[in-house]
């Protein structure tokens, strides 16, 4: 199973207990990945239309309506044909559709930054998931490498779903960069009763922090501006010095 597949399923245990935010966001990130799999825009636009009214109601609609037009040449001839139509004509009845296209590549980005409102919706998602599958969706998670899911990352670590979801976070934390809030959990967690147990993963990604840390670039340097240099009274009201003053 490779890990767009891992993200798939994950997506689809999100939308199954009834966390329909989280999962447009995981189904966003396969989109954006260039996914050519009617299941995964058909997901995207239904838990789009299941959101609206959790924060605001009609830009779900309309980004809904925009994934399921991307879903619907791909899903003909298969289950998804109908779901999407169904799903369309629901939301025709609160917005025009007829007026709106398919969703193009670029609009992605902005989708998921307009998703990633909350850092705890990702992590609640996984606290309704069965206790046996956190571990996996976190797996699954952390083979993206995708900042958008670090606050879920950053809570496995802290054992806030167990010492085996820890450790999956801890072997993936390498794909995710130099991450400040990162390290400091790692940091703190060392000198915890906890920290003998992640052991020999927790050692390793602190390190590897640690190492990234030393290669970062150091922060320029903020030159204060130089005074502006003083000048006569006069000057300053933008008057002509008297001829006396030259001598």
């Amino acid at each position: 199973m490779n890990k767009d597949t891992l993200l798939e399923k994950a997506a689809f245990m999100f939308h199954k207990h009834g966390h329909n935010l989280a999962s447009s966001m995981a189904f966003a990130v396969l989109a954006q990945k260039g996914s050519e799999s009617a299941a995964v825009w058909c997901g995207l636009g239904s838990t789009l239309a299941k959101s609206a009214g959790q924060i605001v109601r009609k830009p779900f609609l309309e980004g809904a309506a925009k994934a399921l037009k991307r879903c619907y040449p791909l899903s003909k001839g298969t289950d998804f044909e109908s779901v999407s139509l169904g799903w369309l004509e629901s939301i025709a009845k609160e917005i025009d559709v007829k007026s709106i296209s398919p969703i193009r590549d670029d609009e992605l980005a902005p989708l998921i930054k307009f998703l990633d409102i909350d850092p705890k919706t990702i992590p609640n998602a996984i606290d309704a998931v069965p206790v046996d599958d956190q571990m996996f969706v976190i797996m699954a998670l952390g083979e993206q490498r995708n900042p958008i899911f670090l606050p879920a990352i950053n809570a496995a670590i802290n054992c806030k779903w167990g010492d085996e979801a820890a450790r999956s976070a801890l072997k993936r934390l390498g794909g995710f960069g130099y991450q400040p809030s990162i390290e400091q959990t790692l940091a703190t967690l060392q000198q915890s009763p906890k920290g003998e147990e992640l052991q020999p993963y927790l050692g390793f990604a602190l390190q590897h922090q640690q190492k990234l840390k030393a290669e970062q670039p150091p922060a320029p340097k903020v030159t204060q501006p130089k005074p502006a240099p003083k000048m006569a009274t006069a000057e300053k009201a933008g008057q002509k010095k008297p001829w006396w003053k030259f001598w």
